[in-house]
């Protein structure tokens, strides 16, 4: 039996205010709460969908990819 592994690496958006995309046009300072991309291509469509909105109201839309690590402590 394979063991589990107790680190995985992914994908989170983040713009210059410090804000993190949540999913559902949801923004949080908090990294624990950003939506998870574990593939580059559908982290940058969402990306470019986010940074082109015309509905998000106070947030700038300049949206980077940030690649994160989860881990077991």
């Amino acid at each position: 039996m394979k063991k589990a592994s107790s680190h995985d690496f992914g994908i989170v958006l983040k713009n210059s205010q410090g804000l993190y995309y949540c999913g559902l046009n949801k923004f949080d300072n908090q990294i624990r709460k950003s939506q998870i991309y574990h593939s580059v291509k559908y982290a940058e469509e969402a990306c470019r969908h986010i940074n082109s909105a015309e509905n998000l109201r106070g947030i700038i839309q300049d949206f980077t990819l940030v690649k994160v690590e989860i881990k077991e402590v």
